[in-house]
Protein backbone atom coordinates (compact mmCIF):
# COMPACT_ATOMS: atom_id res chain seq x y z
CA UNK A 1 0.00 0.00 0.00
CA UNK A 2 1.48 3.32 -1.10
CA UNK A 3 1.40 6.48 1.08
CA UNK A 4 -1.28 7.90 -1.25
CA UNK A 5 -3.44 4.80 -0.86
CA UNK A 6 -2.96 4.87 2.91
CA UNK A 7 -4.05 8.51 2.95
CA UNK A 8 -7.14 7.60 0.92
CA UNK A 9 -7.98 4.74 3.26
CA UNK A 10 -7.63 6.91 6.37
CA UNK A 11 -9.67 9.68 4.73
CA UNK A 12 -12.42 7.20 3.92
CA UNK A 13 -12.45 5.81 7.45
CA UNK A 14 -12.50 9.34 8.87
CA UNK A 15 -15.48 10.29 6.67
CA UNK A 16 -17.44 7.17 7.54
CA UNK A 17 -16.56 7.53 11.20
CA UNK A 18 -17.74 11.13 11.08
CA UNK A 19 -21.16 10.03 9.82
CA UNK A 20 -22.04 8.98 13.37
CA UNK A 21 -21.05 12.43 14.63
CA UNK A 22 -23.16 14.18 11.97
CA UNK A 23 -26.18 11.99 12.73
CA UNK A 24 -25.87 12.56 16.46
CA UNK A 25 -25.93 16.35 15.98
CA UNK A 26 -28.67 16.58 13.34
CA UNK A 27 -31.17 13.87 14.32
CA UNK A 28 -32.68 15.60 17.40
CA UNK A 29 -34.20 18.27 15.14
CA UNK A 30 -34.56 16.54 11.76
CA UNK A 31 -35.72 13.20 13.09
CA UNK A 32 -34.41 9.84 11.86
CA UNK A 33 -36.58 9.47 8.74
CA UNK A 34 -36.20 13.02 7.41
CA UNK A 35 -32.45 12.89 8.08
CA UNK A 36 -32.04 9.52 6.34
CA UNK A 37 -34.22 10.52 3.39
CA UNK A 38 -32.48 13.85 2.85
CA UNK A 39 -29.11 12.13 3.17
CA UNK A 40 -29.72 9.56 0.45
CA UNK A 41 -31.54 12.02 -1.84
CA UNK A 42 -28.73 14.58 -1.74
CA UNK A 43 -26.04 11.90 -2.04
CA UNK A 44 -27.83 10.20 -4.95
CA UNK A 45 -28.24 13.46 -6.89
CA UNK A 46 -24.60 14.38 -6.24
CA UNK A 47 -23.36 11.00 -7.47
CA UNK A 48 -25.68 11.24 -10.47
CA UNK A 49 -24.16 14.62 -11.30
CA UNK A 50 -20.67 13.15 -11.01
CA UNK A 51 -21.64 10.30 -13.33
CA UNK A 52 -22.96 12.81 -15.86
CA UNK A 53 -19.71 14.77 -15.76
CA UNK A 54 -17.60 11.69 -16.43
CA UNK A 55 -20.16 10.42 -18.96
CA UNK A 56 -20.96 7.26 -17.04
CA UNK A 57 -24.69 7.65 -16.44
CA UNK A 58 -26.09 4.25 -15.44
CA UNK A 59 -29.16 2.55 -16.87
CA UNK A 60 -31.27 1.83 -13.80
CA UNK A 61 -34.80 1.44 -15.15
CA UNK A 62 -34.40 -2.16 -16.28
CA UNK A 63 -33.53 -3.23 -12.71
CA UNK A 64 -35.65 -0.85 -10.69
CA UNK A 65 -37.15 -3.62 -8.55
CA UNK A 66 -33.72 -4.92 -7.58
CA UNK A 67 -32.58 -1.40 -6.77
CA UNK A 68 -35.64 -0.74 -4.62
CA UNK A 69 -34.78 -3.85 -2.62
CA UNK A 70 -31.10 -2.92 -2.38
CA UNK A 71 -31.89 0.67 -1.43
CA UNK A 72 -34.26 -0.53 1.29
CA UNK A 73 -31.96 -3.01 3.03
CA UNK A 74 -28.59 -1.35 2.39
CA UNK A 75 -29.43 2.33 2.89
CA UNK A 76 -32.97 3.34 3.88
CA UNK A 77 -33.39 0.86 6.73
CA UNK A 78 -29.90 1.01 8.31
CA UNK A 79 -29.55 4.79 7.93
CA UNK A 80 -32.93 5.40 9.59
CA UNK A 81 -32.26 2.85 12.34
CA UNK A 82 -28.84 4.27 13.18
CA UNK A 83 -30.22 7.81 13.24
CA UNK A 84 -33.07 6.71 15.52
CA UNK A 85 -30.60 4.94 17.81
CA UNK A 86 -28.51 8.08 18.15
CA UNK A 87 -31.45 9.86 19.72
CA UNK A 88 -30.63 7.74 22.77
CA UNK A 89 -27.01 6.57 22.61
CA UNK A 90 -23.69 8.24 21.87
CA UNK A 91 -22.11 8.36 18.43
CA UNK A 92 -19.09 6.35 19.58
CA UNK A 93 -21.23 3.47 20.83
CA UNK A 94 -23.21 3.40 17.58
CA UNK A 95 -19.95 3.31 15.59
CA UNK A 96 -18.65 0.35 17.58
CA UNK A 97 -21.90 -1.62 17.30
CA UNK A 98 -22.03 -0.94 13.55
CA UNK A 99 -18.80 -2.93 13.19
CA UNK A 100 -20.96 -6.04 13.64
CA UNK A 101 -22.08 -5.78 10.00
CA UNK A 102 -19.50 -8.26 8.57
CA UNK A 103 -20.53 -10.82 11.20
CA UNK A 104 -24.19 -10.39 10.29
CA UNK A 105 -23.22 -10.74 6.64
CA UNK A 106 -21.54 -14.08 7.37
CA UNK A 107 -24.65 -15.38 9.11
CA UNK A 108 -26.95 -14.23 6.31
CA UNK A 109 -24.62 -15.71 3.68
CA UNK A 110 -24.62 -19.08 5.44
CA UNK A 111 -28.41 -19.19 5.76
CA UNK A 112 -29.37 -17.59 2.42
CA UNK A 113 -26.58 -18.51 -0.01
CA UNK A 114 -25.42 -21.72 1.64
CA UNK A 115 -21.89 -20.47 2.31
CA UNK A 116 -19.83 -22.77 4.48
CA UNK A 117 -18.59 -20.92 7.54
CA UNK A 118 -14.97 -21.70 8.43
CA UNK A 119 -14.02 -22.61 11.98
CA UNK A 120 -12.13 -19.33 12.57
CA UNK A 121 -15.19 -17.47 11.29
CA UNK A 122 -17.39 -19.39 13.73
CA UNK A 123 -15.06 -18.31 16.53
CA UNK A 124 -15.39 -14.77 15.20
CA UNK A 125 -19.17 -14.95 15.46
CA UNK A 126 -18.94 -16.03 19.09
CA UNK A 127 -16.45 -13.26 19.84
CA UNK A 128 -18.72 -10.73 18.15
CA UNK A 129 -21.60 -11.61 20.44
CA UNK A 130 -19.24 -11.44 23.42
CA UNK A 131 -18.01 -8.02 22.29
CA UNK A 132 -21.55 -6.65 22.15
CA UNK A 133 -22.22 -8.11 25.60
CA UNK A 134 -19.12 -6.33 26.92
CA UNK A 135 -20.05 -3.01 25.30
CA UNK A 136 -23.57 -3.11 26.71
CA UNK A 137 -22.95 -4.90 30.00
CA UNK A 138 -20.05 -2.69 31.10
CA UNK A 139 -21.60 0.50 29.75
CA UNK A 140 -21.66 3.40 32.25
CA UNK A 141 -25.08 4.43 30.93
CA UNK A 142 -28.41 3.49 32.47
CA UNK A 143 -29.56 0.29 30.80
CA UNK A 144 -33.23 1.16 30.50
CA UNK A 145 -35.73 0.37 27.76
CA UNK A 146 -34.77 3.29 25.44
CA UNK A 147 -31.09 2.32 25.72
CA UNK A 148 -31.81 -1.34 24.93
CA UNK A 149 -34.03 -0.41 21.99
CA UNK A 150 -31.29 1.88 20.62
CA UNK A 151 -28.72 -0.93 20.86
CA UNK A 152 -31.13 -3.29 19.13
CA UNK A 153 -31.67 -0.68 16.39
CA UNK A 154 -27.89 -0.53 15.80
CA UNK A 155 -27.70 -4.33 15.61
CA UNK A 156 -30.71 -4.42 13.27
CA UNK A 157 -28.93 -1.87 11.05
CA UNK A 158 -25.84 -4.11 11.00
CA UNK A 159 -28.05 -7.07 10.10
CA UNK A 160 -29.61 -5.05 7.26
CA UNK A 161 -26.10 -4.30 5.97
CA UNK A 162 -25.40 -8.03 6.12
CA UNK A 163 -28.44 -8.73 3.96
CA UNK A 164 -27.40 -5.97 1.57
CA UNK A 165 -23.89 -7.35 1.18
CA UNK A 166 -25.24 -10.77 0.25
CA UNK A 167 -27.83 -9.23 -2.07
CA UNK A 168 -24.96 -7.58 -3.94
CA UNK A 169 -23.22 -10.93 -4.29
CA UNK A 170 -26.37 -12.69 -5.43
CA UNK A 171 -27.85 -10.14 -7.86
CA UNK A 172 -25.33 -7.38 -8.61
CA UNK A 173 -22.08 -9.24 -9.25
CA UNK A 174 -21.57 -7.67 -12.70
CA UNK A 175 -23.02 -4.23 -11.93
CA UNK A 176 -20.61 -1.24 -11.95
CA UNK A 177 -20.04 0.06 -8.40
CA UNK A 178 -20.98 3.63 -9.30
CA UNK A 179 -24.27 2.46 -10.79
CA UNK A 180 -25.02 0.50 -7.62
CA UNK A 181 -24.26 3.48 -5.42
CA UNK A 182 -26.49 5.80 -7.45
CA UNK A 183 -29.30 3.29 -7.75
CA UNK A 184 -29.13 2.43 -4.07
CA UNK A 185 -29.27 6.03 -2.84
CA UNK A 186 -32.04 7.15 -5.19
CA UNK A 187 -34.12 4.04 -4.48
CA UNK A 188 -33.69 4.56 -0.74
CA UNK A 189 -34.91 8.13 -1.09
CA UNK A 190 -38.07 6.89 -2.83
CA UNK A 191 -38.66 4.23 -0.18
CA UNK A 192 -38.37 6.70 2.71
CA UNK A 193 -40.59 9.45 1.27
CA UNK A 194 -43.92 7.85 2.37
CA UNK A 195 -42.60 7.61 5.95
CA UNK A 196 -41.79 11.32 6.26
CA UNK A 197 -45.37 12.32 7.26
CA UNK A 198 -45.41 9.47 9.77
CA UNK A 199 -42.08 10.47 11.38
CA UNK A 200 -41.78 14.18 10.55
CA UNK A 201 -39.35 16.87 11.66
CA UNK A 202 -38.95 16.97 15.42
CA UNK A 203 -38.17 20.71 15.46
CA UNK A 204 -36.94 23.46 13.17
CA UNK A 205 -33.32 22.72 12.21
CA UNK A 206 -30.69 25.40 12.72
CA UNK A 207 -27.62 26.16 10.62
CA UNK A 208 -25.52 23.53 12.39
CA UNK A 209 -28.14 20.85 11.73
CA UNK A 210 -28.22 21.70 8.03
CA UNK A 211 -24.42 21.78 7.86
CA UNK A 212 -24.25 18.32 9.44
CA UNK A 213 -26.86 17.01 7.00
CA UNK A 214 -24.90 18.32 4.01
CA UNK A 215 -21.65 16.94 5.41
CA UNK A 216 -23.34 13.59 6.01
CA UNK A 217 -24.74 13.41 2.48
CA UNK A 218 -21.92 14.94 0.46
CA UNK A 219 -18.81 14.02 2.44
CA UNK A 220 -19.67 10.86 4.38
CA UNK A 221 -21.76 9.36 1.57
CA UNK A 222 -20.96 10.75 -1.91
CA UNK A 223 -17.24 11.52 -1.52
CA UNK A 224 -16.77 8.44 0.66
CA UNK A 225 -18.21 6.19 -2.04
CA UNK A 226 -15.88 7.67 -4.66
CA UNK A 227 -12.88 7.05 -2.39
CA UNK A 228 -14.10 3.53 -1.77
CA UNK A 229 -14.43 2.83 -5.50
CA UNK A 230 -10.87 4.02 -6.05
CA UNK A 231 -9.54 1.84 -3.24
CA UNK A 232 -11.39 -1.17 -4.64
CA UNK A 233 -9.87 -0.51 -8.08
CA UNK A 234 -6.34 -0.18 -6.70
CA UNK A 235 -6.31 -2.60 -3.76
CA UNK A 236 -9.17 -4.97 -4.49
CA UNK A 237 -11.08 -6.51 -1.60
CA UNK A 238 -8.17 -5.82 0.76
CA UNK A 239 -8.94 -2.11 0.78
CA UNK A 240 -12.59 -2.78 1.46
CA UNK A 241 -11.81 -5.05 4.40
CA UNK A 242 -9.09 -2.90 5.93
CA UNK A 243 -11.26 0.19 6.25
CA UNK A 244 -13.77 -1.76 8.35
CA UNK A 245 -11.27 -1.86 11.20
CA UNK A 246 -10.52 1.86 11.18
CA UNK A 247 -14.06 3.31 10.98
CA UNK A 248 -14.97 2.56 14.65
CA UNK A 249 -11.70 4.16 15.79
CA UNK A 250 -12.60 7.40 14.04
CA UNK A 251 -16.19 7.14 15.22
CA UNK A 252 -15.02 7.02 18.84
CA UNK A 253 -12.38 9.71 18.25
CA UNK A 254 -14.78 12.22 16.66
CA UNK A 255 -17.34 11.63 19.40
CA UNK A 256 -14.73 12.36 22.08
CA UNK A 257 -13.24 15.40 20.33
CA UNK A 258 -16.40 17.19 19.15
CA UNK A 259 -19.18 15.91 21.40
CA UNK A 260 -17.27 15.43 24.64
CA UNK A 261 -18.13 11.74 24.78
CA UNK A 262 -16.12 9.66 27.23
CA UNK A 263 -13.98 6.83 25.90
CA UNK A 264 -14.91 4.34 28.60
CA UNK A 265 -13.57 0.86 29.34
CA UNK A 266 -16.65 -0.85 27.91
CA UNK A 267 -16.19 0.80 24.52
CA UNK A 268 -12.48 -0.02 24.38
CA UNK A 269 -12.72 -3.65 25.51
CA UNK A 270 -15.92 -4.50 23.70
CA UNK A 271 -14.80 -2.69 20.56
CA UNK A 272 -11.48 -4.54 20.57
CA UNK A 273 -13.23 -7.91 20.87
CA UNK A 274 -15.62 -7.00 18.04
CA UNK A 275 -12.72 -5.96 15.80
CA UNK A 276 -10.92 -9.25 16.50
CA UNK A 277 -14.10 -11.06 15.51
CA UNK A 278 -14.34 -8.97 12.33
CA UNK A 279 -10.73 -9.91 11.53
CA UNK A 280 -11.54 -13.60 11.81
CA UNK A 281 -14.64 -13.20 9.64
CA UNK A 282 -12.86 -11.23 6.92
CA UNK A 283 -9.58 -13.17 7.07
CA UNK A 284 -11.29 -16.57 6.89
CA UNK A 285 -14.59 -15.78 5.11
CA UNK A 286 -17.40 -18.21 4.43
CA UNK A 287 -17.48 -19.19 0.76
CA UNK A 288 -19.74 -21.00 -1.67
CA UNK A 289 -17.86 -24.29 -2.24
CA UNK A 290 -18.13 -24.68 -6.02
CA UNK A 291 -19.64 -21.50 -7.39
CA UNK A 292 -17.87 -18.42 -8.62
CA UNK A 293 -19.56 -15.31 -9.95
CA UNK A 294 -18.21 -12.34 -11.87
CA UNK A 295 -17.06 -9.25 -10.01
CA UNK A 296 -16.40 -9.79 -6.32
CA UNK A 297 -15.99 -13.45 -5.41
CA UNK A 298 -18.41 -14.93 -2.94
CA UNK A 299 -17.23 -14.24 0.54
CA UNK A 300 -15.14 -11.22 -0.42
CA UNK A 301 -15.72 -7.69 0.80
CA UNK A 302 -18.94 -6.39 -0.73
CA UNK A 303 -18.94 -3.59 -3.27
CA UNK A 304 -21.50 -1.68 -1.27
CA UNK A 305 -19.87 -1.19 2.13
CA UNK A 306 -21.42 -1.17 5.56
CA UNK A 307 -21.01 2.27 6.90
CA UNK A 308 -23.04 4.53 9.10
Amino acid sequence: MTPRQLAMLLSLAALWGASFLFMRVAVPSLGPVVLADARVAIAGVALLGYAAVIRALPELRSRWRDYLLLGTVNAALPFALLAAAELEIEASLAAVLNAMAPLCGAVVGAVWLGHRVTHPAKAGLVLGVAGVALVVGLSPFTIDLPFVLAVLACLAAAFAYGIGANLVRARFADEPPLAMAIGQQLAAAVVLVPLVPVVPLRSTPDALDIACLLALALASTSVAYLLYFRLLAELGATGGMTVIFVVPVFGVLWGALFLGETIDLATVLGGAVILVSVYLITRFPARAPERRVGGPTAGSAPVTPSAG
